[in-house]
């Protein structure tokens, strides 16, 4: 039954009359096996060591210190009751919750914070979540890729803006439009691994359910 919830994200009266129990039996299961799930999940889905950051270093040619990439995602959900504007994104035009998202370089899942609220961008959800390395040890020599909204500096390396690139050299206008190249090329895999996340259309369907203070930290 949770499995088919995850997948399908059916509601609590389908899944009743699916497996021939109550509502309220069905919402109990689903509840219990949440905390299950989070209880085990941490084994697959965990944040390395610094020397396990390290040894990731060179797997992306070109840009031998980047370990990893950092982007967003957002979970549309109905029109909230109360406080409509914290949840609504101008920018995706619907009322949404908000997840960060971080992978290694070899695209494996190793950190997702949920619960943003809509109205913030990504530059402020990385403001808000566990920080980068007083929380989550990172080694000072290696980073992350992430998009221009997030900030530049350690550990998060952005591409060149449009403005920096008009203020170089010819010759460092190359090599910066081909850093700029290779930074969206593996960028691209943390946008992979949402994608597979968004299997899920409990992830990935609008929510239907009253919004809770939600962890800091959702392990899937």
């Amino acid at each position: 039954m949770f499995f088919v919830w995850l997948q399908t994200y059916p509601t609590y009266r389908m899944l009743s009359v699916l497996f021939n129990v109550s509502v309220s039996s069905v919402k109990d299961f689903i509840l219990d096996s949440i905390n299950v799930f989070d209880l085990h999940v941490p084994r697959y889905i965990r944040w390395l060591t610094v020397e396990e950051w390290e040894r990731l270093r060179g797997n992306w040619p070109y840009m031998d210190v980047a370990v990893g990439a950092i982007d967003g995602t957002s979970h549309e959900i109905f029109k909230p009751k109360e406080h409509q504007e914290m949840y609504y994104s101008g920018h995706h035009k619907f009322h949404c919750l908000h997840s960060q998202v971080i992978i290694d370089n070899t695209g494996m899942i190793r950190h997702v914070e949920s619960g943003f609220y809509g109205h913030q961008n990504d530059a402020q959800h990385y403001r808000l979540m566990t920080r980068i390395p007083d929380d989550l040890p990172f080694p000072d020599t290696c980073f992350l890729l992430g998009d221009k909204i997030y900030p530049n500096g350690f550990p998060i390396l952005t591409p060149y803006s449009a403005p920096q690139l008009r203020r170089r050299q010819r010759d460092d206008r190359r090599c910066c439009r081909r850093f700029n190249r290779y930074h969206r090329k593996y960028r691209a895999l943390v946008e992979h691994a949402i994608g597979q996340l968004k299997v899920y259309k409990c992830v990935n369907a609008i929510w239907r359910h009253k919004r809770t203070r939600l962890p800091r930290v959702v392990r899937i």
